[in-house]
């Protein structure tokens, strides 16, 4: 009796961490090329938006065919990317931060992190905060997986 208790609670707490795992985004959910949606609670057209390719090998770059220097090669911005978590929350924090134009996808007070609402296949959303973050100046992205 004893024995098939012990197996019983193992077997629980081996479901549970599985199931708080597949919880939290991983850098795979998030590896791929990604478009600018909207941003929730307004009704927005983009006529140029942003595509933010994270590759598996820790870099990033975005394209904006607007505020690239040159249409044809699109580039605003290359880097490097990483998951982090703090207090029970997931970020993607930018590290070596090129900009190669005056656009900022971050926006005008960009922080060099952002929080993750949702990753799936298909769907990313981000909370995006400025500096200032105690002021409640946040505002939530979202992006859509890119498949032409």
């Amino acid at each position: 009796m004893k024995t098939a208790f012990r197996l019983a609670a193992i077997c629980l707490m081996l479901v549970t961490a599985t199931a708080a795992r597949a919880a939290e985004p991983s850098s795979e959910a998030v590896v791929g090329r990604w478009v600018y949606s909207a941003t929730e609670g307004h009704s927005e057209f983009q006529e140029c938006p942003d595509f933010i390719t994270f590759s598996a090998d820790g870099t990033y770059k975005v394209d904006n065919e607007c505020a690239g220097i040159d249409p044809a090669a699109p580039t605003v911005e290359t880097g490097r990317w990483a998951i982090e978590r703090s207090d029970a929350r997931e970020f993607i924090v930018f590290t070596d931060r090129s900009p190669r134009s005056d656009h900022d996808f971050l926006g005008d007070d960009g922080f060099p992190r952002i929080r993750i609402l949702e990753a799936g296949k298909a769907l990313l959303r981000v909370e995006m905060c400025t500096v200032a973050t105690a002021g409640g100046a946040c505002r939530v992205e979202v992006y859509r997986r890119w498949a032409p």
